[in-house]
């Protein structure tokens, strides 16, 4: 059965039409996981005392997920200021917990460099 010119055109509008809702969902979902993503982690003064008592979480943590800058960042005006920095955490039984950077430095300090390690990027030479 031949199909009209007319239902053809309709067929490839439906078509486009999925298609811009199937993107507009897949953008609508991105930012929908990076809301749950920052919305799930436990604050440093709930994690319970057994993994807070702890000397190194080297062993502990599977990875560090994130870094950003914390709200009360200190402008670093010499060598001697913290820059304060909110380190998101998966531990591996799967908990999620926030952190500053100078607790992690302390109790994981192989985890922040490996973090920094992943996620450096070099410049290429101009000359």
């Amino acid at each position: 059965m031949r199909k009209s010119v007319k239902s053809v055109k309709e067929e490839l509008i439906d078509s486009k039409r999925k298609q811009t809702n199937e993107k507009q969902d897949l953008s609508n979902n991105k930012s929908e996981e990076k809301i749950e993503f920052y919305k799930y982690y436990v604050p440093e003064g709930k994690l319970p005392s057994s993994k807070m008592s702890k000397d190194s979480w080297e062993n502990l943590i599977d990875c560090i997920e994130s870094i950003e800058e914390s709200d009360e960042a200190v402008n670093k005006k010499d060598k001697n200021d913290i820059i304060r920095l909110k380190v998101y955490v998966r531990w591996k039984d799967g908990v999620r917990s926030v952190h500053t950077n100078q607790v992690t430095n302390n109790k994981c300090p192989k985890k922040m460099i490996e973090f920094y390690e992943n996620h450096i990027r070099f410049l290429k030479n101009q000359n």
